[in-house]
């Protein structure tokens, strides 16, 4: 009668040793790192396996080994930053929360010029299947 509750016991407890939690191997970026400002809005990832973080105060991209940021003093209209978008090698375009639509080209950053020069205020773009981008605006 005792045999059948020690077994028990000794069963529970080698089944609690295997139960450990699996552990992943994040990595924490902060401005001590090189990102440009603590509050991310949204992370982005293109073909090629850079990463882009936009902040509140710029636009972060990651290659793996060090981080090149984009600020209103390097020619972004303004720091905050709604979302990315490959659209060449070596070029993105930038969504910014302004009137303004911009792009990076070869680590430049550059004005988009439209027909009617009316730029809404662009909070995100999405693909669709078909191919065709749609901008979700003010």
């Amino acid at each position: 009668m005792l045999r059948q509750p020690t077994i028990l016991l000794f069963v529970c407890f080698i089944s609690c040793l295997q139960a450990k939690a699996q552990l992943y191997p994040f990595v924490n970026y902060t401005p001590r790192d090189g990102l440009v400002g603590n509050k991310v809005r949204f992370i982005s990832q293109d073909s090629k396996g850079k990463l882009y973080f936009g902040t509140t105060n710029g636009l972060s991209i990651y290659d793996g080994s060090r981080f090149t940021n984009y600020t209103t003093e390097n020619g972004l209209a303004t720091d905050l930053v709604n979302g990315v978008m490959e659209i060449g090698d070596d070029s993105v375009l930038v969504v910014l929360n302004s009137h303004n639509l911009q792009y990076i080209h070869n680590s430049t950053v550059r004005n988009v010029f439209l027909k009617d020069s009316m730029c809404p205020v662009i909070n995100q773009f999405i693909r669709c299947s078909n191919g065709q981008y749609y901008a979700i605006a003010d």
